[in-house]
């Protein structure tokens, strides 16, 4: 489920009619939540930046990345963030306790703690298999299988495969809608130091006070 799901999700949930709602890009997931039924939702879009020159999308199974950011100092691997003795614990009766806890309780079976801890391991992903097949989205796109390979460790790009021409077709089709980026640059101005080291709305303040004592 993805943010602009909620609009179309709680018009039908209010008994709204979701065709009404043309050139939205959100999906009705009232059914899947309220009969359990799989989510319609089949691709995702990430992110289109094309200020950047990065793009990203989950489709199914795959996700497609295509350029980077941070002079690709992401375009990486990490190891584990922390292991089962650097997390902090998990308190599941102050979880089974909770507000949230009782108003899943008043709809649906209470959860117990095995049902907690269970949900816990399913939920953790372990990246053990080698990078064998490395992405370097400056070279060319990355497609990873990402039910299979959560830990994106095995680049699946071929030229010209059905998968590649879909995935492109799909961040085309999303291309072709989206709403040109606003990205600016830099502003040397809002450094906190010509605000007595404070970060605030430095354009919303006379100019003056901008330039006072260090010139322009």
């Amino acid at each position: 489920m993805h943010i602009t799901d909620w609009l179309p999700t709680l018009y039908t949930a209010a008994g709204g009619d979701v065709s009404q709602l043309t050139g939205i890009d959100g999906v009705d997931m009232w059914d899947a939540i309220s009969r359990d039924l799989p989510s319609p939702r089949t691709s995702l879009l990430l992110n289109i930046d094309d200020s950047s020159g990065y793009s990203a999308l989950r489709l199914g199974r795959y996700k497609y990345v295509n350029g980077s950011f941070l002079f690709g100092n992401l375009d990486t691997w990490t190891e584990n963030p922390c292991t089962d003795e650097d997390d902090p614990r998990y308190d599941t009766a102050a979880v089974l306790s909770s507000l949230t806890a009782d108003a899943v309780a008043s709809c649906t079976a209470p959860a117990t703690r095995h049902d907690l801890e269970e949900l816990r391991i399913q939920a953790t992903v372990r990246c053990n298999a080698p990078a064998l097949k490395p992405c370097r989205p400056l070279q060319q796109p990355c497609v990873f299988d990402v039910l299979s390979d959560p830990c994106e460790r095995q680049n699946l790009y071929q030229k010209n495969s059905d998968t590649l021409k879909l995935l492109e077709m799909t961040m085309a089709a999303y291309r072709r809608t989206a709403v040109k980026p606003n990205n600016r640059r830099s502003d040397k101005f809002a450094d906190p130091k010509y605000w007595n080291n404070t970060w605030t709305y430095w354009q919303d303040l006379p100019f003056p006070l901008i330039t006072k004592g260090h010139g322009k």
